[in-house]
């Protein structure tokens, strides 16, 4: 889970990055995103996390017994790969109500790369990162309160 995390990070911090503060030097970051997703979509497409080995569980839950706002998310992120919106919204339903948004932003850093001038969007702005990081820690606070309807954020 820990490196998976990382690579979605990475490719997050590409995507929001403002193409004002780019220098002239072109870089293959739509390529890129698009091999690490392929990669991730062909190894959760074929290898179940709970049974391999090389997927490891969230270092956080297994500290602090809590669930992270990350947590599930892998088997969320397999439940769409195999047709399962249902389940996967039942196991992290932050991650499947972010992929419009994630689509948007490599559209976005597609458009960014292969045409002259760049396009700003309201993602660049601090208030949005802001606003969205605040989101991830609410929904990370909220799904460990032990009450009715909080515990539907739990994963399954």
């Amino acid at each position: 889970m820990f490196f998976i995390k990382i690579y979605i990070y990475a490719i997050l911090f590409i995507m929001v990055k403002d193409p004002a503060s780019t220098n002239t030097k072109k870089h293959n970051e739509p390529l890129l995103i698009l091999v690490v997703f392929v990669f991730l979509w062909v190894l959760y497409y074929f290898f179940y996390p709970t049974y391999q080995q090389f997927f490891p569980a969230c270092t956080f839950h297994q500290i602090t017994g809590f669930y992270c706002p990350g947590c599930g998310a892998q088997r969320a992120f397999l439940s769409l790969l195999h047709g399962n919106f249902l389940l996967a919204l039942q196991q992290n339903f932050i991650v499947v109500i972010s992929i419009p948004f994630v689509v948007y932003l490599y559209i976005l850093v597609c458009i960014n790369y292969f045409q002259k001038r760049q396009i700003g969007s309201i993602v660049y702005k601090k208030q949005f990162i802001l606003f969205f990081v605040f989101t991830l820690l609410l929904f990370g606070v909220l799904r460990n309160i032990p009450v009715y309807p909080f515990t539907n954020f739990c994963p399954g």
